[in-house]
């Protein structure tokens, strides 16, 4: 029996435990003596302490532990006096005594550290007091120089140079009295040096006011000569009362006052004759003009005459009786040309009345109505306006039960544009157009209610069938213009506006409006163009680049060939035809909405993204909300779309259009369906009401 089975065997087995727990702890302690050993190699002999002092006194190299303890801290002891003595040979005495004062009082070595600590105390400030006498040299010797470069400047009159250099020197220099002594000579003189600049700036200042004075003197002179005395005067008023020859020039000013005087009068005069001899020509002219009954240019000509003149009371005389001349004469031709206009006026009101009843004859009622409403009420031809008027308009109202609805407007666009900034444009796509009725619901019975269940169509002369649409952005359009919600309550007798749009082929002409088995021919629509500077519709030659940029690590999915099997494929269902236009892999679907999350797909896989035109070949509005669409790959594995809710921002971003938005008769939808497949999957076929297209 080996030694492991007979102790198996005697010793129970609630021991075992205990014994495997010896074994660990004794490895343990033999661990921390080799690694307090290796500290120590390497001087860290306070890590290695440390290490060692977590044997316990129950283990059985306790013992051991301790010694090794004792020896570390001697050699530890040792070493530290050993660096000090070398920090203390290269002058260090700082940091040689915080070696030494790391030894503490029980060490062997303590008596020796304290000796050195006296030693290293005496050497430190022995270096300290041989600095302190270094530096006070080095100021004394600063001082000197920059006392020897002022007192030159000083000899030299640049004392503010040299009072500049004194005020360097510092105060702990030896000579700082002399400084000091030599900063206020400098400050004196400098004080001097100002004081004569000044008498200098005003001796210079008051020869410039001479020499401008002589000048402005000279230049009345000239114009005096010229008889110029009002320049004369300017200018001898600009002399300064600080000039030497001030009180010459005021005998002068006195002079050519007089004589500007004079000089006036007789201006004065000839300026009259002048006036005079204007308003007698102006006064025979107009005289003349009223001889041939022009009244208005004869005022025209004694309104020119200035009141100065001597002729003027005869003037405002002829004033008066020409303006009522004037006034005898415009009445009769005011009456003259009202007989010209109400002719006029005649024989447009009946060519308006002609133009409208071709276009009622035409189906063109809304601009029937728009040239009747501008016949004017006071012609002939403004009873028959007004009878053409009201059968149009009685027939655009029909009644059903105790609702009557009344068509007020109706034109086409190619979108509406909300105010809110945060509302997007509702847009036609390119080959359609957006058909806007606005019109009045009247409640005829005798109770509240509304219109919320009303289905409302339109129809071409094709016979295609619209509905109307219904969108979030509309909802806003219509709030901002006043229309009211088919939802709304209307009291009995009263009616409430509401507005309904539809989007009908771009060569829909005729349309009839369809409600509750009514019928109203509204006729051809006018048509408003407006702008859309963020139109959602997105030209199909740009389409697949503006995707193919928004994705991100995106892998074209094709064959070997490098081309796409499926790419403008078409199969046709009823109804409804789809082509797909483009597919590609990609491992993120990432909004630009901040508030939107990326999707990624589960581990082992990939979205792939098949981009498809759906078509209604019907008659009516329709939309594709109930198809479904499924991806297979070669090993028999089916894969759901993803649901649209989860991509709906992402796909909107990028111009798709939702499988729920309708789809008129004769147009088309782009749609995206993004189907999460295994990494694995390589061919892949797209499955749709029962029809299959292989996509590469």
């Amino acid at each position: 029996m080996d030694f492991e089975s007979w102790k198996n065997k005697l010793i129970p087995s609630e021991m075992k435990q205990v014994w495997s727990e010896i074994k660990t702890l004794l490895n343990v302690d033999q661990n921390n003596l080799l690694l307090a050993e290796e500290e120590a190699k390497k001087n860290n002999f306070t890590r290695a302490i440390s290490i060692l002092k977590k044997i316990k006194a129950d283990s059985e190299v306790y013992q051991e532990a301790q010694s090794k303890i004792i020896q570390y801290r001697l050699t530890f002891h040792g070493f530290l006096l050993k660096e000090s003595q070398i920090k203390a040979e290269n002058a260090c005495f700082l940091e040689a005594l915080s070696f030494l004062l790391q030894i503490p009082s029980e060490s062997e070595l303590y008596s020796e550290a304290q000796n050195k600590i006296i030693e290293y105390k005496q050497s430190l400030k022995e270096q300290e007091i041989a600095k302190e006498k270094a530096i006070q040299d080095k100021i004394d010797e600063q001082a000197s120089l920059l006392l020897e470069k002022s007192l030159s400047l000083g000899e030299q009159e640049k004392f503010y140079e040299g009072l500049k250099l004194l005020r360097e020197i510092s105060s702990k220099a030896q000579i700082y009295q002399q400084v000091n002594e030599k900063i206020a000579d400098y400050q004196e003189a400098i004080k001097q040096q100002e004081l004569e600049k000044e008498r200098e700036k005003e001796r210079i200042r008051k020869a410039k006011i001479d020499e401008q004075g002589n000048h402005l003197l000279e230049q009345a002179l000239r114009s005096s000569e010229q008889n110029k005395f009002d320049e004369a005067l300017t200018s001898l008023r600009k002399i300064s009362s600080e000039s030497s020859i001030y009180q010459e020039i005021q005998v002068k000013i006195a002079e050519y006052e007089e004589a500007f005087r004079h000089q006036q009068i007789a201006q004065a005069k000839a300026i009259q004759d002048k006036i005079d001899e204007q308003a007698n020509l102006l006064l025979e002219k107009a005289l003349n003009l009223a001889g041939q009954e022009n009244f208005s240019q004869a005022l025209n000509s004694l309104r020119e005459i200035l009141p100065e003149a001597q002729i003027y009371p005869q003037v405002k005389e002829k004033i008066a009786e020409y303006q009522e001349d004037l006034k005898q004469q415009k009445s009769e031709q005011e009456h003259e040309r009202e007989q010209l206009l109400k002719i006029e006026l005649e024989t447009k009101a009946s060519q308006l009345l002609e133009s409208a009843t071709k276009l009622v004859d035409q189906h063109s009622f809304s601009d029937a109505l728009d040239i009747l409403i501008a016949i004017p009420a006071q012609t002939q031809a403004y009873p028959k306006s007004r009878e053409l008027a009201n059968q149009i308009k009685s027939n655009r109202r029909v009644e059903n039960g105790d609702r009557a609805i009344v068509v007020e407007n109706f034109y086409t666009t190619h979108s509406l544009i909300p105010k809110n900034e945060f509302a997007q444009p509702i847009s036609s796509k390119a080959d359609g157009k957006l058909l806007v009725i606005e019109m009045q619901v009247e409640n005829l019975g005798k109770e509240t209610g509304n219109i919320i269940f009303s289905i409302f169509h339109v129809k071409d002369e094709n016979g295609y069938k619209f509905d109307s649409i219904s969108d979030t952005n509309l909802y806003i359009y219509e709030q901002e213009n006043g229309f009211s919600s088919n939802s709304d309550s209307i009291r009995p007798t009263g009616s409430i506006k509401i507005l309904k749009v539809f989007e009908i082929n771009s060569n829909s002409q005729n349309i009839t409006f369809q409600w509750k088995g009514k019928s109203i021919n509204l006729g051809k629509p006018k048509h408003f163009h407006q702008s859309v500077t963020n139109s959602p519709v997105i030209e199909s030659d740009n389409f697949k680049i503006s995707r193919q940029e928004k994705m991100i690590h995106t892998t074209p999915a094709s064959n070997n060939n490098g081309k796409f099997n499926s790419i403008n494929e078409r199969v046709e269902v009823g109804n409804r035809a789809i082509t797909v236009e483009n597919v590609y892999f990609t491992d993120c679907l990432e909004s630009t909405d901040e508030f939107d999350d990326p999707i990624f797909p589960k581990t082992g896989g990939k979205f792939i993204c098949v981009e498809l035109t759906v078509e209604n070949t019907g008659k009516e509005t329709g939309n594709i909300i109930f198809s479904t669409f499924q991806v297979m790959d070669e090993n028999g594995y089916k894969f759901d779309a993803v649901d649209e809710s989860e991509i709906y921002l992402y796909a909107s971003e990028l111009g798709f259009d939702a499988t729920f938005e309708s789809i008129r008769p004769k147009s088309s939808a782009i749609i995206l369906k993004v189907f999460e497949v295994n990494e694995d999957s390589n061919k892949l076929n797209l499955y749709w009401k029962g029809k299959s297209i292989n996509l590469f």
